[in-house]
């Protein structure tokens, strides 16, 4: 069977109450929001993924991240540009390739008590053109 395409879209929920969901081994990004696309994104476990990263949010995707796993990705574990503005709060992005958060060429956000430990290249990189519409508090970094 192919892999689903990983697009989610306004009002696309993906929760999990019990940490039920995985996403695993996608072809692309295990979650991609993209085009104004705002979903929940909730208690899952996002890895695997031996070409790309675990999560993108791009081109004026939101969405709410909550209570995740991101990890084992070959590159980082979340990665926002182009107007991406996620919410992303209590997740733990570990052991990813490059750094567990990257937000990259106008991507936004607000990233708050993650836990960024034990990732390639650091725990999150903020490129100078995003300094000013980022905010980030409380995430554990090594």
């Amino acid at each position: 069977m192919p892999d689903p395409v990983p697009a989610m879209r306004a009002g696309t929920t993906l929760l999990s109450p019990r940490g039920e969901h995985a996403i695993v081994r996608c072809r692309l990004a295990g979650v991609e929001v993209r085009e104004s696309g705002n979903p929940k994104i909730h208690r899952n476990k996002i890895y695997g993924h031996e070409t790309s990263g675990g999560i993108y949010i791009h081109h004026h995707g939101r969405g709410d991240l909550e209570k995740n796993d991101v990890y084992n990705n070959s590159l980082s574990g979340i990665v926002v540009w182009q107007s991406g503005k996620p919410i992303c709060k209590q997740n733990r992005v570990s052991k990813n390739g490059e750094f567990g958060i990257h937000v990259r060429d106008g991507g936004w956000g607000t990233y708050e008590d993650n836990d960024l430990r034990s990732n390639a290249r650091g725990g999150i990189l903020v490129n100078a053109d995003c300094k000013l519409k980022v905010i980030e508090s409380r995430n554990l970094i090594d």
